[in-house]
């Protein structure tokens, strides 16, 4: 992870939710043993400051769950590895868009960027979770929703 900073190489790993890890092994004891070790990981990463992506590895659905309920789900390993909501709105955002070179044309909401924006019902800097209930959602300037 040292390496990691010091090379401005981004952590883009795959916090999977208990429950998610469980189909694969139907194990809960061997789940929850590597999503403590995964998240223990990413609090390390955060911790020294190694640049961090929001990602998931979503292949399959859960039962009666959109892959993009799914990929919010991702949320709860962050918060218990305790990174605070704004860091993880940028791992969301601007760290994502600077991991593939696209960071003049998005990740931030400035002039001339694309203006893809959401809108939630409550504030995502004081809980992360609000993403979970989007109310305005805005493509390439146009409202959608």
């Amino acid at each position: 992870l040292k390496l990691m900073k010091e090379k401005g190489t981004y952590l883009a790993g795959t916090e999977f939710p208990v429950r998610y890890l469980n189909l694969y092994w139907n194990n809960l004891a061997r789940s929850q043993e590597f999503y403590d070790k995964v998240i223990d990981q990413l609090k390390r990463a955060y911790k020294i400051g190694t640049p961090l992506v929001f990602s998931t590895d979503i292949i399959n659905t859960y039962e009666n769950e959109t892959r993009d309920v799914m990929a919010l789900n991702y949320l709860k390993g962050w918060i218990d590895a305790g990174i605070p909501p704004k860091d993880i709105i940028k791992a969301m955002t601007i760290n994502g868009a600077k991991l593939i070179g696209i960071e003049k044309n998005v990740g931030s909401i400035e002039e001339g960027k694309l203006a893809d924006i959401i809108a939630t019902s409550h504030n995502p800097l004081e809980d992360i979770n609000a993403l979970k209930k989007v109310i305005f959602v805005m493509k390439e300037g146009k409202r959608i929703r």
